[in-house]
């Protein structure tokens, strides 16, 4: 039985985070939006900004991004579910975990990165020039496919391990073709996780903002996300137009969150399956490894001797100390508070009804939409001309907070509540018993959450492009910067530095072993 003192020490611990959930909420999203809806619904109705809307340029605007992020969804699932069914198919549970690294890996990588890649390829002096897809709408598509084939081969290829070997057998003993077995056996555990996969693709393709800006070109190839900060960051401010792309950007993000919220019920239940490997099936062991890794192999086009060759120089070192030193700032602050918002989610989430739809809510909507919410709301403190690490900090932990809480979610399903119980009696404090019987066990999660919230705020350029300054330059923007003043040279070489990082971290957490799945299995 509890005493009094860890009665109170509890109920100040979960009270103490619902607050703090309750804050980032109300100040990081419910606000911001609430200011975003009220600009563009305050004003009459014959009024410009209520025609905004409908201006024939946004609507075009919009029409145009509802196609690139279909034909990158329908490309990625094109390649995505033949790639994940081939790399299924390995028996040994080592060649899986080296396939799901692989397939892991691209989806790490920061999208600059990725730009500067294709550039490399695609360009006017790129191996692939003579396709003449630099600069277009293809080009944009190719970067989409490069991060997201990989993502969705992952999902299906976990989803097709845990198919039980003795539905496949059975069918194979009744005499079932291919096609048959395919159809009525995988494809009932495939669905779910190719449209859950698919559904998570096109919206990441809605609120692409750094493929779009770099490898478009400009007009027509203009998106929501780059139609946004054109508005408030390029030429004449125009607020309201900014406000009504944004209005679009909303429905076109949060529809797809709301249905993979509706359906997420029915693809917990595949998940839960454990994985079975076929003994028998050993052919073509090294031909999917072969085949994912054509995902990595174009960013080898980045490690070239001169642009390396900078990195002796102190000049060099000098131009990218200051952007270095924000972005590892930024990277620590952003991993420290997504740990703490997250870990206060998992405590006040039993006295919060719809804790689960709200905890989701940040990954349905656009941070360029958010960002623009933040300087309406908080106007009269933040001024993207004049930067704030604040809203850069506060936009990334956003972003990062729905995969932080999902993933230390499951692991505190497996919580072991008679341990803690027995700890509890014997006088310790709440945070005592923790730390003795389930820090052990909470320990590596929390360091690869930690990773992961890092690895994306090195690579993040939506927040950064928004609310920057000449004192406030992360390195993300300054490889932006210098491809737009085609020093190329510096540009990779920089590259290289936040690709190494980056797929280091991500690699860290997927050697960790399959840092999701493997969680959900303790729940």
């Amino acid at each position: 039985m509890e005493s009094g003192a860890q009665v109170r020490s509890s109920t100040f611990l979960r009270s103490s985070a619902s607050l703090w959930i309750l804050l980032f909420f109300t100040g990081g999203i419910f606000l911001p939006i609430g200011a975003l809806l009220e600009l563009i619904l305050k004003e009459p109705a014959k009024t410009v900004g209520r025609l905004a809307l409908f201006d024939p340029q946004i609507l075009s605007v919009v029409t145009f991004t509802l196609k690139q992020a279909l034909l990158s969804t329908f490309v990625s699932v094109l390649l995505g579910l033949p790639l994940g069914w081939i790399c299924a198919r390995s028996a040994s549970p080592r060649m899986q975990s080296l396939l799901q690294i692989l397939l892991a890996l691209p989806y790490g990588i920061p999208t600059v990165v990725v730009a500067m890649t294709v550039t490399a390829w695609l360009g006017n002096s790129g191996l692939l020039a003579s396709l003449g897809w630099g600069y277009s709408l293809k080009a944009v598509i190719l970067a989409h496919v490069l991060l997201n084939a990989p993502w969705i081969a992952l999902g299906i290829c976990q989803a097709k391990v845990q198919i039980p070997r003795a539905q496949i057998e059975a069918s194979e003993t009744l005499g079932a073709n291919f096609w048959q077995r395919f159809r009525w056996i995988e494809w009932p555990h495939l669905q779910w996780s190719l449209f859950s996969s698919s559904v998570q693709v096109f919206s990441l393709c809605v609120m692409s903002f750094a493929l779009v800006l770099i490898l478009g070109g400009g007009p027509p190839v203009e998106t929501l996300e780059t139609e946004i900060y054109s508005r408030i960051r390029l030429g004449s401010l125009d607020l309201r137009g900014a406000a009504a792309c944004a209005f679009w950007q909303l429905l076109l993000t949060l529809i797809p969150w709301v249905t993979l919220h509706w359906f997420s019920r029915r693809a917990k239940i595949l998940e839960k399956a454990t994985p079975c490997f076929d003994p028998r099936r050993r052919t073509f062991s090294w031909v999917p490894a072969l085949l994912a890794s054509m995902f990595l192999l174009p960013y080898v086009t980045l490690y070239r001797f001169a642009a390396l060759q900078l990195w002796s120089t102190s000049e060099f070192f000098n131009e990218i100390s200051g952007p270095l030193a924000v972005s590892l700032k930024l990277a620590g602050a952003v991993a420290v508070v997504t740990l703490l918002t997250a870990l206060s989610a998992l405590i006040s989430r039993p006295s919060l009804k719809g804790a689960d739809l709200l905890f989701t809510l940040p990954a349905g909507i656009s941070i360029l939409v958010l960002g623009l919410g933040f300087w309406l709301a908080y106007g009269r403190w933040l001024d993207p001309f004049e930067g704030s690490f604040t809203a850069m900090l506060a936009l990334q932990v956003t972003t990062t907070f729905p995969l932080a809480y999902r993933s230390l979610w499951a692991l505190s399903q497996g919580t072991q509540t008679p341990a803690l119980e027995a700890a509890r009696t014997l006088g310790a404090t709440p945070v005592q018993a923790f730390m003795t019987v389930e820090w052990p066990r909470w320990r590596g999660p929390i360091l690869r959450v930690a990773a992961v919230a890092a690895g994306v705020s090195l690579g993040e350029v939506a927040a950064v492009s928004l609310f920057y300054s000449e004192n406030l330059v992360p390195i993300p923007l300054l490889i932006s910067r210098w491809m737009g003043q085609y020093r190329f040279q510096e540009a990779q070489a920089l590259a290289v530095f936040l690709l190494i990082a980056c797929t280091a971290l991500t690699a860290a957490v997927a050697t960790s072993g399959t840092f999701l799945r493997r969680q959900d299995r303790l729940s």
